[in-house]
């Protein structure tokens, strides 16, 4: 919802918010206007969007698909992701930008998935909470697995990103402060006054996180967390003065996918359903570093209605 350029009107409810930052090449896809779509995602800007209006959304490694031509935010946590309404598009696109190199290996054997509880379980709107539930069920992801540090690391995240950004758009916000966002050059211009002291304590914290959440996949293939907490939010709740309810709102979208993106590890957001709702969610599919192929294998073999929603 840019105040320069208006909002992005999400196809589910055009009441409501496609998500940030790359809602609008999510509204596109999700609307039917075009097959896919390319984002970014620093902190969850793909998959939060991709998940409030019924997409896949797709997170890859480090250096999967190429970021030059883009507008930097925070490098080192930068990737350039992709929309789909359906696996197979994704898979197709997704082979072009890596130049085949998430060619599927026909392997046939059922992944080993457990589901990330404590920090993943807390805050979940219940609605939402039930539909998670039904989908790990379903995807037999009934091992339980609890990540120690990962409100810690959702804090590194934020220190390291919002640091990157001002460093990244100094010069810009020397010589052109009033073409920024109001809302963003408020961000930018308090994160550069981040101490040092902190920045190296979250970027050491992000190596320690980092080999924990690699622990985690000691006996299994894949760990899935719910996207988002709550549905995709009205754009009315998300205007409202920062000081009110709606600004924590705001602030809790990336609730459960800024930790992730602080490790770096690919990730694949599969929309399910929410009973009751016409309004969907999804569930965060994630794979060691260099597993985006075995995502794109996970992918293909899902159950999927005729919305691409989990049946």
């Amino acid at each position: 919802d840019n105040p320069l350029y208006g909002p992005a009107l999400n196809p589910h409810d055009r009441a409501r918010s496609c998500g940030g930052s790359s809602g609008g090449s999510a509204g596109a896809v999700a609307a039917g206007l075009v097959d896919f779509a390319l984002g970014t995602d620093t902190a969850g800007s793909v998959r939060v969007p991709a998940a409030f209006t019924g997409l896949f959304g797709f997170k890859p490694t480090s250096g999967l698909f190429s970021t030059e031509g883009v507008a930097p935010l925070a490098p080192s946590l930068d990737r350039v992701g992709l929309f789909a309404r359906d696996p197979k598009t994704l898979y197709r696109a997704a082979c072009v930008l890596s130049e085949n190199a998430v060619a599927r290996s026909g392997t046939s054997a059922a992944p080993k998935l457990a589901r990330l509880t404590g920090y993943f379980s807390a805050g979940l709107e219940r609605d939402i909470a039930d539909a998670v539930d039904t989908a790990c069920r379903m995807l037999c992801a009934e091992t339980a697995v609890n990540v120690e540090g990962t409100a810690k690391a959702r804090a590194a995240g934020y220190i390291i990103g919002a640091h990157e950004a001002a460093a990244t758009h100094a010069e810009a916000m020397r010589t052109r402060l009033a073409s920024f966002d109001p809302q963003t050059r408020a961000r930018l211009v308090a994160a550069s006054a981040i101490p040092s002291v902190w920045v190296a304590t979250a970027r050491a914290f992000q190596e320690m996180f980092t080999h924990r959440l690699d622990h985690a996949f000691e006996h299994n293939d894949f760990l899935i967390a719910p996207t988002v907490r709550c549905a995709a939010p009205l754009l009315s709740e998300l205007r409202q003065p920062t000081t009110s309810a709606a600004g924590y709102l705001r602030a809790t979208l990336g609730l459960y996918t800024q930790p992730i993106s602080l490790t770096g590890f690919p990730v694949l957001s599969v929309p399910i359903r929410v009973p009751g709702s016409p309004l969907p969610t999804a569930l965060q599919v994630i794979a060691k570093p260099g597993g985006d192929a075995a995502l794109m294998d996970f992918a293909q073999t899902l159950s999927l209605d005729s919305k691409g929603l989990l049946a």
